[in-house]
């Protein structure tokens, strides 16, 4: 094709070889069957490399059989992967990146036939669709295991978070700038709680600077997905409030991993109401500095599915107040 490196003669040889194995694959059951690893890349190939195949629709132990049949034919390793076990950055790639084999044991176009796979890989994997609540049942764990039962949300949204410390049996306060939010999660508190679970439950329409004026000795603060909508001074002045004036025993923050949008649609800030994002770097150091002025230990966490080199879509932080 135009504008494609040709695999050299040999390489070429190889992948029609490899891709013939496919046929026993479908002949066991599998659904679709990709060339994967040196050999679909172009890279490193030798008589030593793996072999490598990717296949949809056989179970775990049809593929162990399987792979056995085939380093006998091949006498080399080969490994048989089942699509149904890769994670979803894994999936983008055998799909963008690695070379199909059909029924008759051809490759699909071999339009892969690249020396080296397309720089697009991993540029339109989406964000989990569960990924806020994953957030908020890791801050539910941390503030569960601090023995924290008290607790004042930052930016609580639809109020699920608070709702859920209420329904624990704890007591929470929820702070929320949007008028709408605010709203919203009155209607959810009223229909998902009991009246006594929502007497442990107190809401202000106020911001992030309101800290202070309903701080009264709660074990923690959380805060999930709220710093990067911050303006730099607001951020400033709402972190020197809260590790150096309240001082709760322990704070739990989520913020976006900017590393991460390398591998996602458009790589620019994932909400128009971000003022910034911060890689793993940025928020390791921004931590470190306040957990510093605080007297307190810090513990940064990925959540979410990570990827391999850019990390989770996620970061939680959880400082612990050190012991007076």
């Amino acid at each position: 094709m135009t504008g494609e490196r040709e695999r050299p003669p040999r390489l070429a040889a190889d992948v029609a070889i490899a891709a013939d194995g496919a046929r026993l694959l479908y002949s066991a059951g599998a659904i679709r069957v990709w060339l994967c690893g040196s050999l679909a890349h172009g890279r490193h190939w030798d008589e030593t490399s793996d072999l490598d195949y990717v296949t949809l629709g056989l179970s775990d132990a049809r593929c162990r059989e399987l792979t056995r049949a085939l380093v006998d034919h091949y006498e080399r390793s080969v490994d048989v992967i089942r699509y149904e076990d890769a994670p979803s950055f894994l999936r983008v790639q055998i799909n963008q990146a690695m070379i199909p084999v059909d029924r008759s044991g051809r490759t699909v176009g071999v339009i892969r036939g690249l020396l080296d796979p397309p720089a697009t890989t991993l540029t339109s994997r989406p964000l989990p669709r569960n990924l806020h609540r994953r957030r908020e049942v890791a801050v539910l764990d941390v503030l569960e295991r601090a023995g924290a039962t008290d607790v004042i949300d930052v930016g609580c949204g639809s109020g699920r978070l608070v709702g859920e410390i209420a329904t624990r049996g704890g007591r929470a306060t929820g702070l929320e700038p949007d008028a709408t939010a605010i709203a919203g999660a009155r209607d959810h508190l009223s229909r998902t709680l009991t009246p006594e679970q929502r007497e442990r439950v107190t809401l202000h329409h106020r911001s992030s600077d309101a800290l202070g004026s309903v701080w009264d000795g709660q074990d923690a603060v959380s805060a999930v997905e709220v710093v990067e909508h911050l303006e730099p001074g607001q951020l400033h002045r709402f972190a020197a409030l809260l590790f150096e004036t309240v001082r709760p025993a322990t704070v739990v923050l989520t913020t976006p991993n900017a590393d991460f949008n390398a591998v996602l649609p458009g790589r620019g800030l994932r909400d128009a109401d971000h003022r910034f994002e911060w890689g793993r770097d940025e928020l390791r150091s921004w931590a470190r500095d306040w957990a510093r002025a605080g007297r307190y230990s810090v513990v940064i966490v990925g959540v979410g599915e990570p990827h391999p080199e850019f990390g989770a879509p996620s970061q939680l932080c959880h400082f612990a107040r050190a012991a007076s």
